[in-house]
């Protein structure tokens, strides 16, 4: 019997971070990390159904 593999939102969430972390550190030649904190916001609407608040923090050059 083949087990299915269930690919949660959390895999999601943790794909897209280290895509674009990978695509910022290779733009600015310096390293890019980011936070493994993922926070649900209520009566907040984003289209599509799928969307997402960035915050980013540090300092800025250049």
């Amino acid at each position: 019997m083949k087990k299915t593999k269930v690919i949660t939102t959390e895999d999601i969430l943790l794909k897209l971070c280290q895509s674009v972390s990978t695509v910022l550190t290779s733009a600015t030649q310096s390293n890019v990390a980011y936070s493994a904190m993922v926070q649900k916001i209520t009566k907040t609407t984003l289209k599509p159904d799928f969307g997402c608040f960035v915050l980013f923090d540090g300092g800025f050059r250049g």
